[in-house]
């Protein structure tokens, strides 16, 4: 039974992504592409998204490209109540962990007090996640990040600038608690007492 249970939820997936491809011709999946239900896309005015081999996104996840482009590398694995927003650019890599209920979003309006918000002219910078990134549960990833190799972002955090490699990163905005790298941290007295 859990044999047929598994090839049920593999044809529902593969069902979803036909749908997806009917619908925007701006989308691009990988082999083995995972969609869980309630994820859904929006793909306008040029906007493009390549997901590539190996990738999840859990339910009710909600993927824009507006004008913009959005890549996600192999294995990378996208929880359930991802919001995000592309008009510039996002690239998240290869391997990457992203937490429930994170938004990632290049772009914001305007800020002058004598217009509607609503009717100003968004601002955007492309976003960059590196390879091999987690990123924490309801995290916000804002335009101009840029997040290299082997962080980890913690829980409930905005990220608005260069994180620095191998490093955890938590708070708001974050700030760097310690470096990853095993060599650095033994010779700081992080490990082993």
């Amino acid at each position: 039974m859990p044999r047929l249970a598994s090839i049920a939820i593999r044809v529902k997936s593969w069902f979803r992504k036909t749908l997806v491809r009917l619908r925007f011709d701006g989308i691009t999946f990988g082999k083995h592409v995972f969609i869980d239900s309630g994820v859904r896309f929006s793909i306008s005015a040029g906007g493009s998204v390549v997901i590539k081999d190996d990738v999840y996104i859990g339910r009710n996840t909600l993927i824009v490209a507006k004008k913009g482009s959005i890549e996600i590398g192999q294995n990378a694995h996208l929880s359930h109540g991802l919001t995000l927003v592309c008009i510039s650019e996002v690239s998240i890599g290869n391997d990457c962990l992203v937490g429930e209920y994170v938004t990632i979003r290049d772009q914001n309006h305007g800020m002058s007090a004598e217009t509607s918000f609503r009717l100003q002219e968004a601002k955007s910078k492309p976003i960059r996640i590196s390879r091999n990134v987690w990123i924490g549960a309801h995290s916000s990833v804002l335009m101009g990040a840029d997040i290299e190799e082997g962080c980890i972002v913690g829980a409930n955090s905005v990220v608005r600038s260069k994180l620095i490699s191998s490093s955890l990163y938590a708070g708001v905005p974050v700030k760097r608690i310690r470096s990853l790298d095993s060599r650095e941290s033994d010779s700081q007295g992080l490990l082993h007492g």
